[in-house]
């Protein structure tokens, strides 16, 4: 399904996959057409991300009413749906084959445990945020620290000496969201709908 530029998206609502994963979680069981209706989002936006959630086994198809047509393991608006997998409140990152989305787990990582440990440098925060099927790489956090620090995000508590890195501790929380590096080299928090940083303005 088509989505909006992250910095587009508008302050303080739910992406479209967000309202969907949510409806789907307090329905349990649903159908399409009733679910696009409830979330106010069009039939086919709804019917994409379905799929995509059948795919990847978080929601089944539990009836299959004659002459519904079968997209691989998910059938359309008449066929309904249980929730098979809850993951918990955040909507799974899923693309349309329900392979995983990995692009921002490692942000969404770094920011979840920069609210976790008083202070860190960016090996340690890559440390933290690292788990069995998740590997944040020393240089994205060293990036990502880098910019939030020049947004205000981060305050430097040790400075760096040769061979010793800076110290921070998170200064700013604006909520759950992780703020973004835009290719533009923006950055961008979500959670205000706000670009925060960008350096022809706090260069």
């Amino acid at each position: 399904m088509a989505r909006k530029p992250a910095h587009l998206e508008q302050r303080g609502k739910l992406t479209p996959r967000e309202r969907i994963w949510t409806a789907i979680r307090e329905a349990k069981r649903f159908t399409i057409y009733g679910l696009a209706r409830r979330v106010h989002i069009d039939d086919r936006t709804v019917e994409s991300y379905v799929i995509a959630l059948a795919r990847a086994g978080h929601v089944v198809i539990c009836n299959k009413p004659e002459g519904v047509v079968v997209r691989g393991d998910a059938a359309t608006r008449e066929g309904r749906f249980d929730l098979r997998r809850d993951v918990g409140i955040d909507a799974p990152r899923v693309n349309s084959k329900g392979r995983e989305i990995a692009l921002g787990r490692g942000t969404l990582a770094l920011w979840r445990a920069m609210r976790i440990h008083k202070q860190f440098d960016f090996r340690e925060l890559a440390a933290f945020a690292s788990t069995d099927t998740l590997r944040v790489a020393p240089n994205t956090a060293g990036t990502y620290c880098h910019f939030l620090a020049r947004a205000g995000y981060l305050q430097v508590v040790l400075a760096s000496k040769p061979g010793t890195p800076a110290r921070y501790r998170l200064a700013k929380y604006t909520g759950p969201k992780a703020p973004q590096i835009q290719r533009v080299k923006h950055l961008y928090d979500p959670n205000l709908g706000l670009v925060v940083w960008h350096p022809a303005v706090n260069a």
